[in-house]
Parts: C-alpha cells; structure tokens; sequence
C-alpha cells in the first residue's frame, strides 16, 4: 500500500472574474496541475513538509505551508481574491494576493 497523502484543491465557483481561466497548481514552487472554475483536482504528495500557491496568468495566491502526514488527506480552497471591479487593481498592486488559498474547513 502506498506511503503517499493525497492533496485536494477545490476551486469555488466564480461568476465573473476568471471565470474562463484554469488556475495553476504550485507544489513547493512547481507546477502539478490545474483547475478549473468550480473544479476539484487530487495530487499524490511524498509525505513531508510542503508549499502550496496558486497561480493565473502570472497572478498568485500567497504561499501556504503544510505538512503531508503518510495516508493522509490534505484539503485547500481557492478562490478569487476580490471582487470582479477590483481585478485591474488587484492585477497591478496586488499579484501576489490575486487568488486567496486556505487549508479547508473539515465541515466542508
């Protein structure tokens, strides 16, 4: 049986901004994966301390640290950052705030 935790990244829905826009998935700064508007993606992860971003058209989330425990499963959220009338602002001054990606709430 396989030693590895799984990393689940769910996206919720946008109406308007990146609406049509896939986000890329960063492990420890390298691209995994992306997802879609609404979408829920799963990655196999070596246990172990890691970091996760996310990115759109060279816009991110900050950086969130965790650690993978074997067999476990580790749960984000991703969002837009603001609202659709902020996006050029958000664009400019905050890159690095565009997409906000925190662990999920074991409620759902």
């Amino acid at each position: 049986m396989s030693e590895q935790a799984l990393l689940r990244v769910t996206r919720k829905k946008a109406v308007y901004r990146d609406r049509f826009a896939k986000y890329a998935v960063l492990l420890d700064g390298e691209p995994i994966g992306a997802i879609r508007n609404g979408g829920t993606e799963q990655f196999r992860v070596v246990p172990g301390p890691h970091s996760i971003r996310i990115r759109v058209a060279g816009k991110y989330s900050p950086t969130v640290a965790f650690d993978a425990e074997p067999k476990s499963l580790v749960d984000f959220e991703c969002q837009q950052g603001g609202p659709a009338l902020l996006s050029l602002f958000d664009a400019l001054f905050r890159r690095g705030r565009y997409v906000r990606l925190a662990r999920a709430s074991p409620d759902g």
